[in-house]
């Protein structure tokens, strides 16, 4: 019920945004006259403005989604398996294709939407920024690894993540002035992760393999996921599952 509530919410001002616009494109200037005019057009957008909203809830379907969600009709043990499976891992899918979108990786799900026929002007436009916006993002960001100013996942070896600790440094967190700050909490977490396993990864001799940086830097995404602090419930089932007498 929450969610459809703020679903709802979150369209409305997204088809009030689009109708601000169409509004002063069309010369319309005045508080109350953009308000008047934007409320008009707020229909015409109700459909874009729904779709967005729901990506934004990450509540959108994938492929991938869609056939699980369809698990129950499968035979058992699969189909009661997909059935327990797919609420705790429908929002994860969500998650790591908003964070694709807004990444490099948005160009390369442009290109299969394209050539599937699935794009019009307006999705390239909105793709193009998504990407555009996430890789100068991790353009900066890597600037900030290489200063050692941002961090990803604490390392695993006892050493390393000791001497992590001790030089005060937070996992997911970039550091401003004199104290770290997590950005665990963003949707952008797994792409803000990125730029340090990578700069992790050449400093320990893979500057020129490239298959082995995106390698790391995948599993790095993945785990950056996992540790989402509104993903720990749904780790900590796994782990139960994995080890019931943990």
């Amino acid at each position: 019920a929450n969610d459809a509530y703020f679903r709802t919410m979150s369209a409305e001002g997204i088809a009030r945004a689009y109708g601000v616009r169409e509004a002063q494109r069309e010369g319309v200037q005045g508080f109350d006259a953009l308000l008047k005019r934007s409320a008009e057009l707020m229909p015409k957008y109700a459909d874009v403005a729904a779709a967005e909203a729901t990506t934004r809830e990450w509540q959108g379907e994938s492929s991938l989604g869609r056939w699980l969600a369809q698990g129950h009709r499968l035979p058992a043990p699969v189909g009661d398996a997909l059935t327990v499976v797919y609420p705790f891992v429908h929002t994860p899918i969500e998650l790591a294709k908003y964070a694709i979108q807004r990444s490099p990786g948005g160009l390369l799900m442009l290109g299969v939407d394209a050539a599937k026929g699935k794009v019009g002007q307006r999705d390239v436009a909105m793709a193009l920024g998504r990407a555009s916006i996430g890789t100068s993002m991790l353009y900066g960001t890597y600037q900030l690894a290489q200063r050692g100013l941002i961090t990803g996942a604490a390392p695993q070896d006892p050493a390393e993540r000791d001497a992590f600790y001790r030089e005060g440094k937070q996992p997911y967190s970039v550091k401003v002035g004199d104290s770290w700050h997590s950005y665990q909490w963003s949707a952008m977490a797994p792409v803000l992760a990125i730029p340090s396993i990578v700069d992790d990864a050449m400093h320990r001799g893979h500057r020129d393999d490239a298959s082995t940086i995106a390698t790391v830097a995948a599993m790095g995404v993945a785990k950056a996921m996992i540790d989402m602090p509104f993903m720990q419930g749904i780790a900590n089932l796994l782990d139960a599952l994995d080890d019931p007498k943990r």
